[in-house]
């Protein structure tokens, strides 16, 4: 039930309810915000930015429009503007009527409302966007991910669908070069007269990332948590099979949103220097702050390439993902974006060895390059740099007379600088897999 009043509250705020008796309160100026709304009646006019829907919703009362708009009744004329995550909408209300007109002219949208009260009109728009209209709000949910800077699901390299881009990636590629290398460990137990057999101990990886971006002209802060489990196989190490749970937080100058992950890869060795890594993923996403709410399955293959050259190692890593939003009911609502594409990201590392500063650590850096095609989004392509130091050391234990468990300990830190032509910002991250 409380997800269904959630949807409604949306709902409002893209159909201007303010119009009639919903408006914001400060006719002040202020900083750049997620939601921007602009109300004209009698010669007056006042803007007021949100930063959350909720704030928008919850604040509104006729009173305080007549205390902004002293001239405003309920039978003036008004306009009002909003800009909805960089959408712009508009609704018209005329003077003694309680007909309400909304127009979204990025989508070909253009409805009437007329309801025996302005009350009553507002009630309709909700039930044409319920029912008729519903294929309006998965064409608005299309449009905001194409045209804004910050739509929650996709288009830009903080949404849901760039998370799981990049999820794919780090287990296909990066995670797989920086953990794999061949390491000397510390030397197994004296061998006897009995024939000891070695296996590969299963992994368990966490980590944390702080990411702070400009995107457009908003601050944008993103937090995540990969979580990972691998299960190895004891002939060849680089055979196996990862299960990830990648957990984020995303921040849009005070507006959050929440997405949730999970995702299972299987590397295969193709031979010494060549690995492929076939995963499939799903994601989830939801912010009552944005008014969005979402879904995406996703499948990858990644391939992963090394060439040593002295005590340098050269990584390539190439990867075609696939990834389309799934249709998504919430009580009587049903919402599917209808997003699909393919992605493209290709990347270089070099590992170099860093015996000097500490035995068994290395410096890799690395450039990526990602580009969208299929569904219009408004960041199609950005590239990224940076590096991660670490310390990865294999240990054998003897676990019993006849078997000797190898563990793999990875320790490291890195940093990223991430830059497009409306994007840019940094990473700083922390990882263990032990």
């Amino acid at each position: 039930m409380r997800n269904i009043k959630i949807r409604r509250a949306f709902f409002a705020s893209l159909l201007l309810f303010s119009v009639a008796f919903t408006m914001p309160l400060n006719s002040t100026s202020f900083a750049a915000s997620v939601f921007e709304l602009t109300l004209t009646s009698g010669g007056q006019t006042y803007t007021q930015g949100f930063n959350n829907v909720s704030d928008m919703i919850n604040g509104l009362n006729l009173s305080e429009i007549q205390r902004q708009l002293s001239s405003y009744t309920d039978t003036s004329a008004a306009t009002a503007t909003l800009n909805f995550r960089g959408l712009q909408i508009y609704a018209s209300v005329p003077a003694n009527s309680n007909t309400i007109t909304l127009s979204i002219p990025s989508i070909g949208v253009t409805q009437t409302f007329t309801g025996s009260t302005r009350d009553g009109s507002v009630t309709l728009s909700g039930d044409w966007f319920k029912k008729e209209g519903g294929e309006a709000v998965n064409k608005l949910m299309n449009e905001l991910a194409k045209s804004t800077a910050y739509d929650p699901i996709a288009g830009n390299p903080n949404s849901l669908s760039a998370h799981i881009v990049d999820s794919q990636f780090q287990h296909g590629f990066l995670s797989e070069i920086s953990t794999l290398k061949q390491v000397t460990g510390e030397a197994a137990p004296p061998p006897s007269e009995t024939i000891r057999k070695e296996v590969n101990a299963n992994l368990i990886s966490a980590g944390a990332r702080y990411g702070s971006f400009k995107q457009k002209d908003l601050d944008v802060r993103k937090y995540t948590l990969p979580l990972s489990y691998t299960f190895r196989s004891n002939e060849d190490s680089r055979r196996k099979l990862t299960l990830n749970i990648p957990i984020a937080l995303l921040d849009v100058q005070g507006a959050q949103s929440y997405d949730l992950g999970i995702g299972a890869a299987i590397s295969l060795p193709v031979n010494e220097e060549w690995l492929l890594t076939p995963s499939i993923d799903y994601g989830a996403v939801g912010s009552v702050d944005m008014g969005s709410l979402g879904q995406i399955v996703s499948g990858s293959l990644t391939s992963a390439y090394t060439i040593k050259a002295d005590k340098y190692t050269f990584n390539i890593g190439n990867m075609l993902s696939y990834y389309k939003t799934m249709k998504l009911q919430i009580g009587d609502y049903s919402f599917d974006p209808n997003i699909s594409n393919t992605a493209l990201r290709n990347g270089i590392m070099v590992s170099i060895p860093t015996e000097s500063i500490k035995e068994e650590t290395a410096l890799e850096v690395f450039a990526i390059d990602t580009r969208y095609f299929g569904s219009a989004l408004y960041i199609d392509q950005y590239n990224e740099v940076g590096f991660s130091f670490g310390h990865t050391k294999t240990v054998k234990k003897e676990i019993s007379e006849n078997v000797i468990k190898k563990y793999l300990r990875d320790l490291r830190a890195g940093f990223t600088y991430l830059f497009s032509s409306n994007s840019n910002g940094f990473t700083v991250n922390f990882g263990y897999t032990f």
